[in-house]
């Protein structure tokens, strides 16, 4: 999203955590890809645990009709900052239109009395961001693969809608165009989605069977637990993170 230095500066250790879409690549040619007309409605929360610690949290309500509706997103990170923990609460608001098209984004990242904004327009093919980095506002504008995936650093409820873009009766991997907004210039990239199977997830005292994904990109290894639409838990191996839906 913004320079690394003022990024480091504002969000701490953050970052380090969970990097989960760092780095992406763009790569022209992807397959469009599956647009269903999707209805997805999911509200809840997911635990965050690094080193098997809890560090966050995140509330998400996600209302989709027809590829069309808001994901609302409110991070909670705790990180260490001029010697004591701080809370980092990151909020944001992504509007899509029919079949999953992106119309806006919204992200305001709060860290003790520091304040920075994120503000994203789409339009065919092109993403115009617009930082406001509190010291620094800047605009940069980005080519995006058609039917690009939002998915914004430590927003992982935004991995519902790439999960459901995977067409039904595809074998092996799906290969679709993504853009992380922090990212800007550099956001816009590759990830495949591998099924590995069926697998069961502990989701506090109970259990629970869910298709089991294998997310990649150039510099990303997830695991992803799906179920009827919603996701139960989601594994960072290299950054050894875990988020779990809260029950």
């Amino acid at each position: 999203m913004m320079a690394a230095t003022r990024r480091e500066r504002a969000n701490g250790t953050m970052n380090r955590l969970i990097r989960l879409c760092a780095g992406l690549i763009c790569l022209a040619g992807l397959n469009a890809g599956f647009l269903p007309a999707l209805d997805l409605v999911d509200k809840g929360a997911f635990a965050i645990y690094n080193n098997g610690k809890p560090v966050g949290s995140e509330e998400f309500d996600i209302s989709l009709m027809g590829g069309a509706g808001r994901l609302h997103s409110k991070v909670t990170l705790r990180v260490m900052r001029e010697a004591e923990i701080q809370d980092v609460i990151q909020e944001s608001d992504l509007v899509l239109e029919a079949n999953l098209v992106p119309r806006s984004y919204k992200l305001t990242s709060r860290i003790s009395f520091q304040e920075q904004t994120l503000n994203v327009e789409f339009k065919p093919l092109l993403a115009l961001c617009q930082f406001d980095l509190g010291l620094e506002k800047k605009t940069e504008a980005v080519v995006l693969a058609t039917d690009a995936t939002v998915i914004d650093y430590n927003v992982f409820s935004h991995w519902t809608v790439l999960l459901s873009r995977l067409h039904p009766k595809a074998k092996g991997g799906q290969t679709f165009p993504v853009f992380v907004p922090q990212l800007g210039q550099s956001g816009a990239g590759p990830v495949t989605v591998t099924p590995v199977g069926r697998d069961s997830v502990n989701l506090g005292a109970s259990r629970s069977k869910a298709a089991l994904y294998r997310v990649q990109s150039p510099n990303l290894v997830l695991e992803i637990w799906f179920k009827n639409g919603r996701i139960l838990k989601i594994n960072d191996p290299a950054n050894k993170t875990e988020v779990v839906r809260a029950q």
